[in-house]
């Protein structure tokens, strides 16, 4: 109910609903970078993360589960320097950092503004359709307009004749 009232929210609901095709391309791309950085960090990373008292932290990447977990998390941006920290110390540093700097760039900065990107496209879509609607609109209420003052010229111009009735004659 509260979205027939709302034109906009009608208007974007369409619009991710009309881009849901080109999204769809782009969060299969996005999974299978996940997917890849979840086994490279599991060939780095398999058993090596533990804090300073030996225990395993929650985000590690002892099992995939916990490997696509902890890579939807960089990814995220949540947190993501304690598992850098844990990296680096359950490795050397220059694995560590490659590693999550490396995914940090292509995730984030390339991958989800990928996804933001077909998405603005489908709105600069979405926005020259409105103004194509609008200028019709206008041409058509232009030539509406044309044609009335057109039909009042032609009154002026030639006054209706007057007609003999029935008692005139």
């Amino acid at each position: 109910k509260f979205v027939r009232f709302m034109g906009s929210l009608q208007d974007i609901l369409k619009l991710l609903a009309n881009s849901l095709s080109s999204i769809v391309y782009v969060s299969i791309l996005l999974l299978l970078f996940i997917v890849i950085y979840s086994i490279l960090g599991m060939q780095f990373f398999q058993h090596k993360l533990s804090d300073d008292e030996g225990n395993l932290p929650r985000n590690n990447f002892d099992s995939f589960h916990w490997a696509f977990v902890s890579i939807f998390q960089v990814l995220a941006g949540e947190n993501w320097p304690a598992l850098l920290y844990d990296g680096i110390a359950g490795t050397d540093w220059f694995t560590g950092s490659a590693f999550f700097v490396s995914w940090v760039i292509i995730g984030q900065f390339v991958l989800l503004n990928l996804f933001l990107a077909v998405v603005m496209a489908n709105f600069d879509d979405l926005g020259a359709e409105k103004e194509k609607n609008d200028e019709k609109k206008d041409d058509k209420d232009k030539n509406t307009k044309n044609n009335e003052e057109e039909e009042e010229k032609t009154t002026k111009s030639n006054p209706p004749k007057e007609t003999e009735t029935i008692e005139e004659k």
